[in-house]
């Protein structure tokens, strides 16, 4: 996190410490947002909130919390007032979701307590909350909103500024399946059939993020062709960890059950180039094992953020020839994954056993984070949709 004294403080210097137009700085929205002088592809970002009984507050963001460093994400209080601050130097083109946590308790702060990189972490986030004075916000990973800022540079969120959707005759069915788990069908209404099917893991959080609502208005408008959506669900932690991202779990749950019901249930087209499967971190590792053993029953894959320390899947990918495309992304605040994704794409484009097929590597400016793999699937989404197999290449 690199913490800069911003404006909100340098005029309280200024004003050598006596209390300021506090009412001012509460009418505008967080995080205010300025332009960097010293980088042009940097700003500002400013929080500020009314705490009076706080101890201690602290930011929490997707992209730039320090567990090693919990300091360095905690506001400071202005002198002799009830506000309180804090300024980062961070890209103009970033998009993170966020809480920011208020400890009015006696003793130390949780996240001050904790030790090690989740406990910390998880510590911070759980003790915050959504930001009153942030106009975005979205559903959390735990249940709980989280909200979102993006800089002026940000990739536009595809959806703002769509009219509502007219009523399309959406709907999205619940579907049971083997062993307990359970997926959900999203149906465009009406539409020309067949159309294209798109397979994602993490179900229950895309609902949660709303995506059915999203897809109702990008279809309306034009900005996406009628699709239907089958959301898996991956269950609690445990299952996750045990089924989502493994050669075999929810990938053989999707190629041996989930394809075919949706294929003989709903109107989809049902050719493997038709078909594309979506995940992020642990379900963007299990959209490449999905197109590495479907022997071309899925044929494109975006894998976002894919958990690529788990398995090396290269020559898995590199053995099955009957696949067309494949997209990989990272954020740039999770430097790990990025080099694992670049070096992965090397490593594939540089193998003749991948003949002529496609391999798009995309870098956006955010973290770990649902705030921006949402934005990024549905403009990745737009791209494969908009091509044929032949014209990805």
């Amino acid at each position: 996190m690199h913490r800069v004294t911003g404006p909100v403080e340098r005029a309280r210097i200024a004003q050598g410490g006596r209390r300021g137009p506090d009412a001012a700085l509460l009418a505008t929205v967080n995080p205010r947002i300025d332009p960097d002088p010293d980088d042009p592809s940097g700003a500002l970002w400013t929080w500020v909130i009314d705490a009076p009984e706080a101890t201690a507050v602290a930011l929490w963001t997707s992209a730039v919390f320090d567990h090693r460093d919990v300091t360095a994400a905690e506001f400071s209080r202005l002198p002799d007032s009830t506000l309180w601050t804090i300024c980062l130097r961070l890209p103009a083109a970033l998009r993170t979701a966020y809480r920011i946590a208020v400890w009015c308790e006696p003793g130390p702060a949780p996240w001050r307590t904790a030790a090690g990189r989740r406990p910390v972490i998880l510590a911070a986030m759980a003790a915050g909350a959504a930001d009153e004075r942030c106009p975005d916000a979205m559903g959390g990973a735990d249940g709980r909103p989280v909200s979102v800022a993006a800089g002026p540079a940000a990739p536009r969120e595809p959806w703002r500024g769509m009219t509502p959707a007219r009523r399309t005759g959406s709907r999205v069915d619940a579907v049971p399946l083997a062993h307990g788990e359970r997926a959900w069908v999203y149906h465009p209404g009406r539409a020309p059939a067949p159309t294209p099917l798109l397979v994602l893991f993490d179900g229950q959080m895309w609902r949660e993020l709303g995506l059915p609502g999203l897809l109702d208005g990008l279809i309306a408008s034009g900005r996406l062709p009628a699709l239907h959506v089958a959301m898996l669900d991956s269950g609690d932690a445990d299952a996750r960890w045990e089924r989502l991202g493994v050669p075999g779990g929810q990938v053989h749950t999707v190629l041996d059950e989930l394809l075919p019901r949706v294929r003989s249930g709903w109107p989809v087209d049902a050719a493997g180039a038709a078909t594309l499967v979506a995940g992020q971190s642990l379900g963007g590792l299990a959209a490449l094992w999905t197109l590495a053993l479907g022997q071309g029953e899925v044929r494109r894959a975006i894998a976002q953020s894919p958990s690529l320390w788990r398995f090396s899947i290269v020559d898995a990918l590199l053995d099955e020839p009957r696949w067309d495309a494949l997209t990989l992304e990272a954020g740039t605040f999770e430097p790990d994954m990025l080099r694992d994704v670049h070096e992965a794409a090397a490593t594939l484009l540089a193998d003749a056993r991948r003949a002529d097929r496609a391999v798009h590597v995309h870098t956006f400016e955010a973290g770990h984070d649902w705030a921006a793999w949402r934005v990024h699937l549905l403009r990745a989404l737009a791209s494969q949709l908009g091509d044929s197999p032949a014209a990805t290449r």
